[in-house]
């Protein structure tokens, strides 16, 4: 349920947790610029991790750890349901949630710890003094180091958000805040002076406490209440959240199509990703697509990539919400084939499916395979969950509009999903030209991959 607290819009999960207090403040961004965007994920990581006035981050971080169960900072985005009215009627008022970008803090605690963990909180949400530059510099070194490191063992990771960034406006800044653009302003983090740093830092935050809050809280019922009237008396002054500017992101600044080629001195493999675009959100073909995913990475991505291609793994993904379909490769010795294998694989399947139907014919091969993928798609949409996953897994879906009734449709037409479905899916994804196609490999092989594919290396930090 979601109650009015003094004037803050709070949603409310009466679960058992064991005597814990989950909380989640929610703080809208996207009243910043572009700019301001590249150094959000440096504030999450340094606004919990500095002192206070007159407390170094030494005493803060005991205080943390004697009276709170867990205190971090994440960035969310993601499109609301198409058609959906971004103002939301609350007991609050109407108010601006749906398909905005947001730092939430996340707090737990035992129950009885709720509010001296919520004075803490406010305090560093409100406070944090960034004033150390030694443990500023600190900070920028250790996420430098991080992102440097990270590309070989995430490299799939970095390709997938790179060709999906054309797709939606979510995925653009999905992909500014955890994609390639990141490991290049960490570069450009350690060459600014920490003062400069802790200046732009104090202006983010007291900009982002600014935007009003959006709070969720889990717990028993009586823990609600007591935790409710605690988070009221401390946050009210925040109000709720302000209506939202024109953000700085579209989803249209370039135009699809393109393929890139990224090669680092550090890497000995490679990784390929391509982006096609999804089926409708809250269609038959979303589920289909959802279905034929798993099918083509247990099944015919599998075997191309993975066995002939030697890659240690391939895989698929749909998001209809972001309308995006994915296919990507980990750890690739030729990711140009398996550019070249997941064109050819969908087309390959199509024109199987379509002949298959246009004989009426339906191997019973192919209809066990079908049934289990639908069962591990299934389970994959049902698994039990603790209560802090539920109560932050519909705190996301209150703010994409995701209401009960479609997530009983899409289980409903999940289990239903048939072997024309899989074919018409197939069928559309293999007329489609990629919106975005991205290979990430080490120098020689980027040279020689760039060079056949007419277009320019762009090189990565060593």
């Amino acid at each position: 349920r979601i109650e009015n607290l003094r004037g803050i819009p709070v949603l409310c999960h009466d679960l058992y947790t064991n005597g814990i207090t989950y909380a989640d403040l929610a703080f809208p961004v996207d009243m910043l610029s572009a700019d301001d965007y590249l150094w959000l994920p440096f504030f999450a990581r340094a606004v919990i991790s500095v002192g206070l006035p007159g407390m170094d981050y030494a005493k803060v971080s005991s205080l943390l750890a004697r009276t709170v169960g867990g205190f971090n900072a994440i960035l969310h985005t993601g499109s609301a349901v198409p058609n959906a009215d971004r103002q939301v009627d609350t007991p609050a008022g109407r108010l601006d949630i749906a398909g905005r970008d947001w730092i939430i803090y996340r707090l737990k605690c035992l129950d009885e710890k709720t509010a001296p963990s919520l004075d803490l909180a406010l305090r560093l949400i409100s406070e944090a003094d960034f004033s150390d530059e030694r443990r500023i510099r600190d900070l920028v070194l250790e996420m430098k180091s991080e992102l440097d490191s990270s590309l070989a063992p995430s490299g799939h990771s970095y390709a997938s958000g790179r060709a999906g960034r054309f797709a939606s406006r979510s995925r653009q800044v999905e992909e500014l805040w955890n994609g390639i653009p990141q490991i290049d302003f960490a570069r450009r983090l350690a060459a600014l002076d920490p003062a400069e740093i802790a200046a732009r830092l104090q202006r983010l935050r007291e900009t982002i406490a600014g935007g009003g809050l959006l709070a969720n809280l889990t717990g028993l019922e009586t823990a609600l209440a007591s935790g409710g009237e605690l988070l009221a008396r401390r946050f009210s002054r925040f109000g709720p959240p302000k209506i939202s500017p024109n953000s700085p992101f579209t989803g249209q600044t370039q135009a699809g199509g393109s393929v890139e080629v990224f090669a680092s001195p550090s890497l000995q493999i490679g990784f390929a990703a391509m982006t096609l675009k999804a089926a409708p959100f809250d269609s038959e073909a979303q589920n289909a697509e959802t279905v034929l995913a798993h099918q083509l990475s247990t099944g015919a991505l599998w075997e191309q990539i993975r066995m002939k291609g030697s890659a240690y793994g391939a895989f698929a993904g749909a998001d209809s919400l972001e309308s995006c379909f994915s296919l990507a490769t980990y750890r690739d010795p030729n990711p140009l084939r398996s550019l070249e294998t997941f064109s050819a694989v969908l087309k390959k399947l199509a024109a199987v499916s379509a002949t298959s139907a246009a004989n009426g014919n339906s191997r019973s091969g192919e209809e066990d395979f079908l049934v289990k993928a639908i069962i591990g798609c299934y389970a994959r949409e049902t698994r039990p969950r603790t209560s802090a996953e539920k109560g932050l897994t519909d705190f996301f879906r209150f703010i994409s509009r995701i209401d009960d009734d479609y997530r009983g449709r899409k289980l409903e037409r999940l289990i239903s999903t048939s072997s024309a479905g899989i074919a018409a899916a197939l069928e559309s994804l293999a007329s489609q030209n990629a919106s975005g196609s991205v290979i990430i490999t080490g120098m020689k092989n980027a040279a020689h991959t760039a060079k056949k594919l007419g277009v320019d290396v762009q090189v990565l930090p060593a």
